[in-house]
Order: C-alpha cells, then sequence, then structure tokens
C-alpha cells in the first residue's frame, strides 16, 4: 500500500510543476512550455521529494503513465554529457479526471 501511495504522491507533484510551468509560459511565451525529466528530478530534489522519483532509468515510463502527461518534442540538453531529452507538458483535463475517479 505505502509504494502505492508513494506513485500517487509523484503524480501529484509533477502534475503540479508541469501545470506550473505551463502558466509560466502562458505569462512570458519565451519560457519553454514543458520540463525535461532531467528539470522534474532537480526540482523534486530540491523540494526535498527524492523518496518519490522513480529509478533513474525509469522516469520517462513514470512520465508517460500519468495520466494527461505527454511528451511534445525533444532538446539536446545537459550538464556533463549532451543528449536528447523529451519535453513533458501535461493536459490538466484528463489528469484532473483520472484523479477524481
Amino acid at each position: 500500500m505505502k509504494r502505492k501511495k508513494t506513485r500517487i504522491q509523484f503524480r501529484v507533484q509533477v502534475a503540479e510543476m508541469l501545470e506550473e510551468q505551463m502558466l509560466r509560459h502562458e505569462k512570458n511565451p519565451n519560457e519553454p512550455k514543458g520540463l525535461c525529466a532531467t528539470q522534474i528530478t532537480e526540482r523534486m530534489i530540491d523540494a526535498g521529494m527524492q523518496h518519490l522519483l522513480p529509478q533513474r532509468n525509469a522516469m520517462g515510463g513514470a512520465l508517460s503513465r500519468i495520466a494527461g502527461v505527454r511528451s511534445i518534442g525533444e532538446v539536446r540538453a545537459g550538464t556533463l554529457i549532451i543528449r536528447k531529452q523529451k519535453i513533458w507538458t501535461i493536459d490538466m483535463n484528463r489528469f484532473n479526471k483520472w484523479r477524481r475517479s
């Protein structure tokens, strides 16, 4: 039961981060529309929520299983190693529908 609760908390936190980023994009079109997995991981660690994170190699799968979250493209990014990373956004209507069920 604890694992299921952790997964739900992870999904809610990611949805809130992506919604916040989309609101920033609406106010300032120069802001990116979504976040990559690295940015999501870093923000969760900064907020002290590292216990909610899936394993590093499972982040993409965990994001794709959240209702309403989808990949909108790729960007080349990284600190030490430059590689392609997917940019994730959320459809809050679909997420809220999942959350109510």
